[in-house]
């Protein structure tokens, strides 16, 4: 493995992205090379001093910006900044499970079908009152036979770059409502999967982000469709 691209899209994420970068960076193995590549996406917060005190401690850590609004033109902009191969997208609000981004690396090496590799993403239940955790119960989605989670997976940058082009495409679109369905469907069914092993952990839905999620999800099946009927 030549190395490893860990890149995070990041929009007021101030409370959250120190603590995530520290999750990452606690588990980049000693013998790797790496980076990690946050892109400030317009914090109007803390975002940008939380990430740039983490780049003081840890010379892998750099910041790069995007003015324009919206996470794929964050995403684009860390796929064209990526140095390495095998690249892992994560949002800056996570926590990391045991070994994830070993396991999910070592998936993508097994050999060269895949392309993409998930992370299972499960709801954070520390200090949550009984009503938190009987809506996280209800309404986390379980979509790992159909599509990536878009809070953390990993890929390889050459073999999607040509998974692209063979469908005409030369960037995400910029304007998308699903990140993680469009990567999916890039890859191809037969070329990816989620790591039952590899856990990330987020705090829980309520019913209305669960709502806000759905939707989201539906209106990214019913552009892709329009925008990339192959």
């Amino acid at each position: 493995m030549s190395g490893v691209s860990i890149l995070i899209p990041a929009r007021n994420e101030s409370q959250t992205i120190g603590r995530t970068l520290l999750s990452i960076i606690t588990q980049i193995p000693a013998e790797w090379s790496a980076e990690v590549i946050v892109c400030d996406n317009g914090s109007t917060d803390a975002t940008v001093e939380e990430v740039m005190r983490a780049a003081r401690k840890d010379s892998r850590v750099r910041l790069i910006r995007e003015s324009r609004a919206g996470k794929t033109h964050a995403w684009n902009r860390l796929y064209q900044e990526a140095k390495y191969d095998i690249a892992v997208f994560t949002d800056a609000d996570i926590l990391l499970g045991p070994a994830v981004l070993p396991q999910l690396v070592a998936a993508l090496e097994e050999g060269p079908r895949w392309v993409l590799v998930g992370a299972r993403s499960v709801p954070y239940r520390k200090s949550l009152s009984a009503w938190h955790r009987f809506v996280a119960a209800v309404t986390q989605p379980d979509r790992e036979q159909t599509w990536i989670v878009g809070r953390m997976y990993a890929l390889r940058r050459a073999a999607f770059s040509r998974r692209m082009k063979e469908l005409g495409l030369a960037r995400m679109p910029e304007i998308l409502a699903a990140e993680d369905t469009w990567v999916s469907l890039v890859a191809g069914r037969e070329h990816w999967q989620v790591e039952s092993d590899a856990i990330v952990y987020h705090m829980p839905y309520t019913l209305s982000e669960f709502a806000r999620i759905e939707r989201r999800h539906l209106m990214s099946l019913d552009q892709l469709s329009r925008e990339c009927p192959q």
